[in-house]
């Protein structure tokens, strides 16, 4: 049976051969009361000579819930949750700048990539991530600090990790 793929904005998501990717974008206006609009192409933010440019995750500032990282053909690949960690409350724009200053920061997606890859190469984190994950979808579920925004996101990332089965979410 081949995989279901649903189109959303153009960000593709699959249920991987298990006929659950048509269900995805109802579990996620179900768990958010929204649709989602936010992409974004990686290339855009990192730099690989200097400084990325975060600014244009400003809008995510104060907000909790949940990324999708994806390969060029727009597969999710990494997804993460940001705002309900316990030694204080990362928000979006927080955590997806660890994710993306991988070299100077704690980037579980990079682990993930250099060890299911098994690189031995000497590439920069940046390189990695354009390489292995230059896609990059944000589904916003509330402000910071809000139980109700936290506790959606949860089960937003838990879902969409058990449905899509993500290459680098161990």
């Amino acid at each position: 049976m081949k995989s279901k793929i649903v189109i959303m904005n153009s960000f593709i998501i699959t249920g991987k051969n298990n006929g659950y990717g048509k269900y995805i974008p109802n579990i996620i206006k179900k768990t958010i009361n929204s649709n989602f609009k936010k992409e974004y192409n990686v290339k855009e933010i990192i730099n690989l000579k200097g400084r990325n440019d975060i600014k244009k995750l400003d809008n995510l500032k104060k907000k909790v819930g949940v990324y999708i990282f994806a390969n060029k053909n727009c597969k999710p690949v990494y997804i993460g949750l940001a705002g309900a960690i316990k030694k204080g409350k990362h928000s979006l724009k927080n955590r997806l700048q660890i994710q993306l200053n991988a070299d100077l920061s704690n980037s579980t997606l990079v682990k993930n990539i250099r060890e299911i890859e098994n690189l031995m190469i000497k590439s920069t984190s940046k390189e990695l991530i354009e390489r292995y994950a230059p896609k990059l979808c944000v589904i916003p579920t509330g402000e910071v600090g809000t139980n109700k925004a936290i506790e959606s996101a949860k089960d937003l990332e838990k879902m969409l990790i058990f449905f899509l089965k993500p290459r680098y979410n161990k």
